[in-house]
């Protein structure tokens, strides 16, 4: 006699199996409670919340706005402790950027190990000047005058 059963609670989706249990039913009822009592979901960065201005060489603006677009959630043990977020990614980007591109991430670690990491991405377009009106509409735009 096998049990394979899957129970969600709070975001947390546990899955259980029993081989020749006599009491399968209650066993899983109670295996379930348990483990819903041990973990949580933890939310470990709402949208947007790691907002970083890059700079950018060779394009006609110097720097461009980048950032997680989307949540991120872990399901963790309860007292997993600190979670601790390093923002991985170069120190500067060369022009032409595009928006929507991921230029990096956010990866998070407890205890030394990586549980979760989300996407950084660059959230408007950076042209090189030869895109955008030459290199004269550049000068212009450096200096203030575009």
């Amino acid at each position: 006699r096998c049990l394979v059963s899957a129970a969600e609670r709070d975001g947390v989706t546990l899955i259980c199996v029993t081989l020749d249990a006599p009491d399968d039913w209650n066993d899983h009822m109670n295996l379930f409670d348990y483990g819903f009592s041990c973990y949580e979901q933890r939310t470990l960065a709402e949208a947007g919340a790691y907002t970083i201005q890059v700079p950018v060489v060779g394009g006609v603006t110097d720097k461009v706005t980048a950032t997680n677009p989307e949540p991120l959630s872990a399901v963790m043990m309860k007292d997993a402790g600190d979670v601790k977020a390093v923002v991985e990614m170069d120190r500067f980007l060369y022009a032409p950027v595009e928006a929507g591109c991921e230029i990096g991430r956010v990866v998070f670690y407890r205890a030394g190990t990586a549980v979760a990491s989300t996407p950084i991405v660059a959230q408007e377009n950076v042209q090189c000047p030869e895109e955008s009106g030459g290199f004269l509409q550049w000068l212009m735009n450096l200096f203030g005058m575009g």
